[in-house]
């Protein structure tokens, strides 16, 4: 699960970073703050 996470934390950065800088990141690049699951839902903060 948290392998998806950074793969959207990536996408998403991907496809709104400013395209003249040509810098593009990757899911390895991602890193996880904090993750825990309550009352039944995934919670995450990812840098």
């Amino acid at each position: 699960m948290i392998e998806r996470f950074k793969q959207l934390v990536a996408d998403y950065y991907n496809d709104r970073a400013e395209k003249t800088d040509g810098k593009t990141i990757t899911a390895e690049d991602v890193y996880v703050v904090w993750s825990c699951k309550t009352l039944q839902n995934w919670k995450a903060l990812l840098s």
